[in-house]
């Protein structure tokens, strides 16, 4: 399950997210996962770093809304382009940062 919000409070078997349509709760298992969301910029990425990049198009530009810096371990996960909840219509394209141009 992936919900994007607020933590409102947290007990050892389950979650409860305050969301944009309402209160969401979730029940945890010992290997459940958590992802957070901290200030960084692309120095903290080492060329062949992975990255997700979640954009919206407006008229015929594509404007970056947010970089995802992801840790090694989840180099390669979901690659590629596909459609993100960050905003409605938009989009996060994952990839292996270029190293830079010689």
């Amino acid at each position: 399950m992936r919900v994007r919000g607020t933590v409102a409070a947290i007990t050892p078997s389950a979650l409860t997210v305050h969301t944009a349509t309402g209160d969401v709760s979730v029940s945890l298992k010992l290997d459940t996962a958590f992802v957070s969301v901290v200030p960084s910029d692309l120095n903290h990425v080492a060329p062949g770093g992975y990255v997700g990049a979640a954009s919206k198009t407006v008229g015929n530009k594509l404007i970056a809304l947010s970089l995802i810096v992801f840790p090694p371990s989840m180099k390669g996960a979901a690659e590629g382009h596909a459609a993100y909840d960050i905003l409605p219509d938009t989009t996060l394209s994952n990839g292996a940062r270029a190293p830079p141009a010689a």
